[in-house]
C-alpha cells in the first residue's frame, strides 16, 4: 500500500528534518544557555546547561542517523519514527509543564508537534521491513 507521500517526497522531508534537527543540536551543544529560550531562566543554570547538552546530542544523533539512512527507505523509516517519537515527547512534555514562558511553551509545542507529524507522515510513506511496525531492527551502522 502506498503512503501519503512518494518515497522521493518522504526522503526530502526526512533530509529537511535531519538538517534542522542537526542544526538545533549543534547550536545548542555550543551554546547550551539557549535552553532558557525554551524553559526560562532555569535553562541558564548549570543543571539547565547540562540537560541542554544532553538533548543537543540526542538531536545530533537523530539528525545524523536520518541523513545517513536517507538512501535506504527501510532504515530511514526507523530513524524518522524515532525522531517523531522524540518530537512527540517534547511537545507533550512542554505543553503539560506550567510555569514555562508562555510564548516559548506555545512555539515549542507547535513546532515539535509539526515535526512529529511531518516525520511520522514521511515514515509511514516508506516501506517497512515486513514486520508491520517501526520497531524492526534499524541495522544501525554509522
Amino acid at each position: 500500500m502506498a503512503g501519503p507521500l512518494s518515497q522521493d517526497q518522504a526522503r526530502d522531508v526526512a533530509r529537511l528534518l535531519a538538517v534542522i534537527r542537526t542544526g538545533i543540536g549543534v547550536t545548542t551543544l555550543l551554546a547550551p544557555s539557549l535552553a532558557k529560550l525554551w524553559v526560562g531562566a532555569s535553562g541558564a543554570t548549570v543543571g539547565g546547561r547540562t540537560l541542554s547538552r544532553s538533548l543537543a546530542v540526542r538531536e545530533i544523533v537523530l539528525g545524523w542517523g536520518t541523513l545517513v539512512a536517507s538512501s535506504d527507505p527501510t532504515r530511514l523509516r526507523w530513524w524518522l519514527g524515532a525522531g517523531a517519537f522524540g518530537d512527540c515527547v517534547d511537545a507533550l512534555g512542554t505543553a503539560a509543564t506550567s510555569g514555562l514562558p508562555k510564548v516559548s511553551r506555545v512555539l515549542v509545542t507547535l513546532s515539535s508537534s509539526a515535526a512529529a507529524a511531518a516525520g511520522g507522515l514521511a515514515a509511514l510513506s516508506l516501506p517497512d521491513q515486513g514486520s508491520g511496525s517501526l520497531s524492526a531492527n534499524p541495522d544501525i551502522t554509522l
